[in-house]
């Protein structure tokens, strides 16, 4: 099954923007607990507004605990899975391997990871290099050695280098960076397989039928047959338990806001700092929120997340994400507190103008394009379109595309999915009811010196000369004079000073697996010193699978 986790390759840029406890607002209060004497400088790196929506069950059923099976609850899995048609199960073996990762032979060269990664084999090579590699890979080439014992993976910066050893039982990794890592390779059915951490595959098979059970971590697994679909599991007193993939959907969809600050947390004192993520809280008016856990699959891309609790030494310095749970996307009002310390950003009233101005504004008047496309099939009036105009039969979904996004495509899509989601019964068997997912990000770096240069891609630098944003663009509209002017590549070189960015980034999922609409967009806009809108790109992508 596609799931959000592995389609959704889209990448929050590095945004920086800064704040921090300066020195005058470090100093010692007797008034204040011991642990508030010493205060770290903290600056603000970035800020995302994240908005969740989905039609995910808090209170899914277990079917079978990981460490039972094969043994006591082998018989649990196999009623599950004939619950799921898989009836030739009941007289099954069992059996227990390392973690299939992916086939030495069916690795293709001098591919990109575009759209064959939605092929099972290509994704799982795809997933496993990205978890050693970073998201480049997706830009990667590949290639493979004449004797097919090397296979380096490689885009102008960086690489990965995977090698079998003389007998073509191991695989070693090399990273850029020289760290290495060791695979199982075994022979089956005359193809060279490669395979991880130790008994995280169930393996499920007659002579003539086999499946598999993958646990990729304490919260992720999947069932492998032709395609892939997603097992929710949840751990409980240190065991993991399986559960009935079914009872993970509802016809109710709940929504979420998050606020998310990356950080960097310095200790220019002299003594050693306990750092602990309970000492930061966001203040909004009367409102105290803490820092709240989040779901891997509710939050996209994954942030660095700071641990729980540190110990920073004089002179360290710690990097990485916290997220607040919040009831609204950003506010004015937002003030990040370290203990009973405000940390200072003056930049944030203008972010938030940024904000509110970029995710109200109708793109239709510079890209000149109406914010809606329709399947042809459907006679609707493209200026004007209602979901009532969109609901199809049961068992099928609109095909409705945003060509750009503001906040008024994620209400659109919010009523039109939800209302749909109704109309479907509840299903038995393999069949159950479709997912949907809304996912609305909006980040923000202000106060930055940036030069835009491009060809067919969308490439802004800093004034120390990094990458901060490189993106494929659609269009681009650009500021001139009074008008905008469009363009789909040859961007001239541009210098803006003091200038503010706003990155937006919408996904959209309703289906079944391998039988779903969903669309995925992202935009920037960049404001100048005045906040005058002076660039806008839109880049965007649709599948129905």
């Amino acid at each position: 099954m596609i799931t959000v986790n592995k389609i959704l390759i889209f990448i929050l840029g590095t945004l920086i923007f800064s704040g921090c406890i300066g020195e005058n607002q470090a100093t010692t209060d007797p008034t204040l607990p011991s642990n508030e004497q010493s205060i770290p400088e903290i600056k603000l790196l970035s800020f995302s507004s994240v908005y969740i929506q989905n039609n995910y069950n808090e209170n899914i059923i277990p079917v079978f605990m990981w460490d039972n099976v094969p043994g006591n609850e082998s018989d649990s899995l196999k009623d599950h899975l004939i619950s799921l048609e898989y009836d030739w199960v009941e007289n099954a073996q069992i059996t227990k391997t390392n973690e299939y990762l992916f086939c030495w032979d069916e690795v293709l060269v001098n591919e990109l990871f575009t759209t064959s990664q939605f092929y099972s084999e290509d994704r799982r090579l795809s997933d496993f290099l990205q978890k050693y590699g970073g998201d480049w890979v997706h830009r990667a080439k590949i290639e493979k050695s004449d004797d097919s014992r090397t296979i380096n993976v490689f885009d102008e910066n960086q690489s990965l280098s995977l090698k079998l050893n003389y007998e073509k039982t191991g695989m070693i990794l090399t990273t850029s960076d020289g760290r290495t890592e060791k695979f199982l390779v075994n022979t089956k059915c005359g193809k060279l397989n490669v395979y991880g951490a130790e008994n995280r595959t169930i393996r499920i098979f007659t002579d003539e039928n086999s499946i598999m059970v993958i646990l990729r971590s304490n919260t992720s697994a999947v069932l492998v047959d032709t395609f892939e679909e997603n097992i929710p599991v949840k751990e409980e007193d240190g065991k993991i338990i399986l559960c009935d993939m079914r009872s993970t959907l509802s016809h109710n969809s709940t929504e979420k806001y998050y606020a998310v600050y990356n950080l960097s947390i310095t200790n220019n004192g002299l003594k050693t700092i306990n750092f602990t993520t309970n000492d930061m809280h966001l203040r909004m008016g009367d409102q105290i929120f803490n820092t709240s856990p989040v779901e891997i699959r509710e939050v996209y891309p994954l942030f660095n997340l700071i641990a729980e609790s540190a110990t920073i030494s004089p002179g360290q310095n710690l990097v990485g994400c916290i997220i607040f749970q919040v009831n609204l996307p950003y506010d004015e009002s937002f003030q990040l507190m370290y203990n009973s310390t405000p940390i200072i950003s003056e930049s944030f009233e203008r972010t938030v103008e940024a904000l509110t101005i970029s995710e109200h504004f109708n793109y239709s008047t510079i890209f000149d394009t109406p914010q809606f496309n329709v399947d042809s099939k459907k006679n609707v009036d493209m200026d004007d379109i209602e979901p009532d105009d969109l609901y199809p039969a049961v068992g099928s979904y609109p095909l409705v595309w945003p060509n750009w996004v503001n906040r008024d495509t994620v209400e659109f899509y919010k009523e039109l999915d939800s209302q749909n989601l109704l109309k479907h019964p509840e299903n038995f068997g393999r069949g159950r009811l479709p997912e949907t997912i809304i996912t609305y990000e909006l980040s923000v770096t202000s106060n930055q010196n940036i030069t835009i240069m491009s060809e067919d891609r969308l490439i802004i630098i800093d004034d120390g000369n990094k990458e901060i944003i490189n993106r494929e663009m659609d269009y681009v509209a650009i500021l001139s004079g009074q008008t905008y002017e469009l363009y789909s590549e040859n961007i001239p070189q541009m210098n803006y000073s003091n200038a503010t960015i706003v990155w937006t980034e919408f996904y959209n999922w309703y289906g079944w697996g391998m039988a779903a609409r969903m669309t995925l967009n992202d935009q920037i806009v960049i404001f100048d010193e005045d906040q005058n809108m002076v660039i806008a790109m839109c880049n965007t992508n649709h599948f129905v699978s």
